[in-house]
């Protein structure tokens, strides 16, 4: 089922088309359930931005409840005396519920604090600053100091595998509704309307005779070609502005 758009949202793509599919029956109607669902899975899976509300967590603690299940992120430039900085798999951040370094759920190093993690949520990216009453009590305690503890010749490239523990919830509860998903709509609507044209294509007439006339469509292939070439430019374009920024420290 489709969780922003709907097949007459997909129809106003297709124009005069609509009627050829329509004659298709029930093949018709699961061609447009299917290239909506594709549509919709394809745009999450490019843009990292999930279109319902999901709980994902990592090596979770039995009985937890959660939508997704990932892999703990590597811990990169271990050694760095910068902050550690996640670029999420999915955005945007609701809550950021639990950020902790460990091997496995019964070995952990360290949970931090709530008031250490400053996130991104539009670009769902959450960063480790030290901060507050508890920052020197813990780093007197050894815990700003995780990898020598650990070893730093056994990991090359002062890299840990799978060391970086994130449960959060991430997306929207309102996609098929939010204004300020308008553009986002449109754009699955549009490639579901191709994925539709692409599979249907063969039952579809360039042109018809009625009473001795002949009456000639805009080919089909331009249609497809048309939407395909819409669907990618927003894609771009979206690509473009909601990517973080790289940014160099001299």
């Amino acid at each position: 089922m489709s969780k922003i758009i709907t097949q007459e949202q997909v129809e106003g793509h297709l124009g005069g088309i609509t009627p050829y599919i329509d004659a298709l029956g029930a093949q018709g109607t699961s061609q447009y359930t299917e290239s909506i669902a594709e549509a919709e899975a394809d745009f999450q899976r490019r843009t990292r931005v999930l279109l319902t509300l999901k709980t994902i967590r990592m090596d979770p603690v039995a009985g937890a409840t959660y939508d997704l299940l990932e892999d703990p992120y590597p811990l990169h430039r271990a050694m760095s005396s910068r902050p550690i900085r996640v670029v999420l798999r999915h955005r945007p951040i609701v809550e950021i519920l639990d950020f902790r370094l460990a091997f496995n759920i019964t070995t952990e190093i360290l949970t931090f604090p709530s008031s250490w993690i400053r996130t991104n949520k539009r670009l769902g990216i959450a960063t480790i600053i030290p901060f507050g009453a508890a920052a020197p009590a813990m780093a007197a305690a050894g815990a700003s100091m995780w990898l020598p503890v650990l070893g730093r010749g056994a990991w090359p490239g002062d890299v840990m595998p799978q060391l970086i523990h994130i449960d959060y919830t991430a997306g929207y509860e309102d996609a098929a509704t939010n204004d300020a998903l308008a553009d986002v709509r449109h754009y699955v609507a549009t490639d579901a309307a191709a994925r539709v044209l692409q599979a249907c294509r063969r039952a579809i007439p360039d042109s018809i005779q009625l009473d001795g006339f002949t009456q000639t469509f805009t080919p089909v292939q331009q249609i497809l070609e048309d939407l395909r070439k819409e669907s990618k430019e927003y894609l771009q374009r979206f690509e473009g502005r909601e990517r973080p920024l790289v940014v160099g420290i001299l």
